[in-house]
């Protein structure tokens, strides 16, 4: 996909989107931590990066602060 010119940004989004659904298909959930380290990017990238994305595809993403109603993040 790079090499086709997608911007790594774009990439990372949707890798992070992708991530969060298997994870929940499978009955388990994510942080923003683990994704960070995953990606090796920041936590705060993670977030920012998730809240672009849910904003992008009007869909709140499947990861642990909004399954498990814990932090910042509203269910």
């Amino acid at each position: 996909e790079r090499a086709k010119g997608k911007k790594l940004r774009v990439i990372k989004k949707e890798a992070i989107a992708r991530m969060c659904k298997q994870a929940f298909n499978q009955e388990g959930c994510l942080t923003n931590a683990e994704l960070a380290i995953l990606l090796k990017i920041s936590p705060c990238t993670v977030s920012k990066y998730i809240r672009e994305w849910e904003i992008e595809n009007r869909e709140v993403l499947p990861r642990r602060g909004s399954i498990h109603d814990i932090g910042p993040t509203l269910t």
